[in-house]
């Protein structure tokens, strides 16, 4: 299974047409780790 679906527009160019569903928990992962970083960092450099 390929994780991005590629296609022709009218012009013949390569757009994207979609993305897999299977990387939606790792961008949710990854967009709860940065803000739990984020919070830490921003705790932590406060004095």
């Amino acid at each position: 299974m390929s994780w991005v679906e590629r296609g022709l527009d009218q012009w013949g160019q390569e757009v994207l047409v979609g993305v897999s569903w299977d990387l939606l928990p790792w961008f949710f992962g990854v967009a709860a780790a940065i803000i739990v970083l984020h919070f830490l960092y921003a705790s932590i450099s406060k004095k």
